[in-house]
């Protein structure tokens, strides 16, 4: 069954998927891959090897063999991690673990993974080997039956992955990732509190919960890791990303096996030969099947076997028992009764350790930050210290900022020059600077500067989030609204060039056909006409980590992006992102302040026709771009997400 659903999802994929990454040639990293995967090797196989008995201890831990497997494979990691720091290209880019999103949402997934893994071998050894046969099913359709009795596991996945992966990418990966742990570790908790013999719909609620956890968690943070990278550099990430995964499932194997022997060795052999003595069993062979390491059991459970029997059949001494003594050995209630306190003991070990991992695997995405690409955004009146990127060449070096009170004094600055206050800041306002005559539109001309109750209520918004780092501004609205215009009078405001600079998102949109835009629907355009994917890679991210933003700008008239270098974007104190479709919930993280500029409908559309630069064909298309951004507007609830709205009439 799993070759269709493999092929089907291949095929899917392949016509679904588009790349929206840079590729970046490289070379094969021979020497990171051999000592990986010689590391690797040794590590897990020796953590494998570890479960079986040695000596006269019920584990193998103190095997040589195994104890130097452990050694020799922690030194070639250690190894692989030197040799990816001394090749061009090599196969993992350790640098990303200083991206905070990138490290702590690996530690999550790879903690998680653990816990998981954990968690359903012990579930399938308490199904199979305990309940189920308490329940009357015989020990050879324990197998088939555990996986049905499992199912709300998966039910919960998959009600959780989907909602999650839509709710997060509007509100952020952060709350639904973290919660989603928390309900792990909490169905953890409640899976300890039950009986041995549970009653099943209280089981199936917490299988549901649990599912639900990891599916609330799972979508989140692949985007989130992925998000937050550079690009060229996404590739590497999502192998990192699946090798911790899967090296957490397969630790998982040996971590949970060895608590769970451990927690039986100490009070099964026992329990063991007092029930087999008082069902006739010799003393000598009693005490010799006691003394059998429990991995045996454990595994005779696994493959649907009658434990005893296994036990006892190799023997002879089952064969030698009179009926009624070999039928009850036999049945469905003595193995499950004898395990059962035992049994309990080792789930309480497994189950705190995999709910503990969840709790640090919570705490780890609640400190990824709150941003999706690669800085966490910055809590207001923060003046945490971040580093600048060295000056490009030519260039002279940027005089450090003292703090937020940089922005706040040049606040000040751009007030004064604007000739809203004195030159100390009190007193007769002063004459503003004359500015060029244009037509009007209702009462108001089309390019006059804005009022200032709007500029001084955003600028007051951004000084209260002035850091020492770049603080992103998006003004989003619809067309004609007057974005443009206030992003440039806010910019002068806070002390033009140099601490101020303004990115247009128009330079973001989709060059294609014209017969083309118009034959698509208003949903449709909102996720084709914008490549949101654009902004974020080559605009919002390298901003967000200090470095600075080098994007395509778009030729209106040629519709194609414009001919000649890209502009390039320092990473200043202040940047304002203008635009329809810029704080799509896509982007939202990225921003430290969203402003919605309210506009009436009517006055934006008589300011686009009024503009200048309109072309005959551009008014084929205005009716349905308006129904694109109403469309966004209503879908996505931009008014209501906004932390700021202002008039833009």
């Amino acid at each position: 069954m799993s070759v269709p659903i493999g092929v089907a999802g291949t095929l899917w994929s392949y016509r679904s998927l588009r790349e929206i990454g840079s590729r970046k040639p490289g070379r094969i990293d021979w020497l990171g891959n051999l000592t990986f995967a010689a590391g690797a090797g040794a590590l897990l196989a020796s953590i494998t090897y570890g479960i079986q008995p040695y000596g006269g201890h019920s584990t193998d831990w103190t095997n040589p063999y195994v104890l130097g497997g452990l050694a020799t494979g922690t030194a070639l990691l250690v190894a692989f991690c030197v040799a990816q720091t001394k090749v061009a290209d090599p196969m993992f880019q350790l640098g990303l673990f200083r991206i905070r999103a990138f490290a702590a949402g690996n530690l999550a997934a790879l903690l998680i993974a653990i816990a998981r893994g954990g968690m359903q071998f012990m579930l399938i050894i308490w199904l199979q080997g305990i309940w189920l046969p308490l329940h009357g099913y015989a020990f050879d359709r324990t197998p088939l039956w555990a996986g049905i009795f499992l199912l709300p596991l998966t039910i919960g996945f998959l009600l959780g992955g989907p909602a999650s992966g839509v709710l997060s990418d509007r509100y952020g990966p952060r709350l639904f990732a973290t919660t989603g742990l928390i309900l792990v570790a909490t169905a953890f908790v409640g899976l300890l509190a039950l009986p041995v013999e549970f009653p099943y719909p209280a089981f199936a609620g917490l299988l549901l919960l649990s599912g639900l956890g990891q599916g609330m968690f799972s979508a989140p943070n692949t985007s989130a890791i992925m998000g937050s990278v550079p690009p060229e550099q996404r590739g590497a990430a999502s192998g990192m990303r699946a090798t911790f995964q899967n090296s957490g499932i397969a630790l998982s194997i040996g971590l949970f096996f060895s608590l769970m022997i451990t927690g039986l060795a100490t009070t099964l052999p026992h329990t063991l030969d007092s029930g087999l003595r008082v069902q006739g069993v010799p003393a000598e062979a009693a005490g010799h099947l006691a003394g059998l390491p429990p991995v045996s059991t454990l595994f005779a459970t696994f493959l649907g076997d009658n434990p005893i029997g296994h036990l006892l059949g190799p023997s002879g001494v089952l064969s030698t028992l009179p009926a009624r003594n070999a039928q009850p050995l036999t049945g469905t209630r003595f193995f499950p009764e004898l395990i059962a306190g035992p049994f309990h003991h080792g789930l309480v070990i497994a189950f705190s350790t995999a709910a503990v991992m969840a709790l640090v695997a919570a705490c780890a995405s609640a400190l990824r930050g709150r941003r999706s690409g690669t800085a966490t955004r910055r809590p207001a009146g923060s003046t945490k210290e971040r580093p600048r990127p060295a000056p490009a060449p030519g260039r002279a070096p940027r005089t450090p900022d003292p703090g937020p009170d940089a922005v706040r004094q040049r606040t000040s600055e751009g007030r004064r020059a604007m000739g809203t206050t004195s030159a100390s800041g009190t007193g007769a306002p002063q004459a503003a600077a004359p500015h060029v005559p244009v037509p009007e539109v209702a009462g108001r001309p089309f390019n006059a500067p804005p009022a200032r109750g709007p500029v001084e209520r955003i600028a007051a918004a951004v000084t209260a989030r002035a850091t020492d780092g770049c603080v992103l501004v998006t003004l989003d609205g619809r067309a004609g609204a007057g974005k443009s215009t206030l992003a440039a009078a806010v910019a002068a405001y806070l002390g033009g060039p140099g601490h101020a600079v303004v990115v247009h998102g128009d330079d973001s949109f989709h060059p294609m056909p014209c017969h083309e835009r118009l034959s698509m629907e208003p949903e449709e355009g909102y996720h084709r006409l914008f490549e949101w994917q654009r902004l974020r890679d080559q605009v919002l991210v390298p901003l967000s980590d200090g470095r600075p933003a080098r994007y395509e700008q778009f030729d209106r008239d040629a519709n194609a992006p414009r001919a000649g270098e890209p502009r390039s974007v320092p990473p200043g104190d202040v940047v304002i992102v203008e635009g329809v479709l810029t704080a799509r919930p896509e982007l939202a993280g990225f921003y430290d302040l969203t402003v919605f500029v309210d506009t009436p409908s009517e006055l934006c559309l008589r300011r686009v026709y009024a503009r200048p630069d309109l072309r005959p064909q551009h008014e084929a298309w205005l009716t349905h771009w308006r129904a694109v951004e109403e469309y966004y507007l209503t879908a996505t609830d931009m008014p209501a997400r906004a932390d700021l709205t202002v008039p833009g009439d």
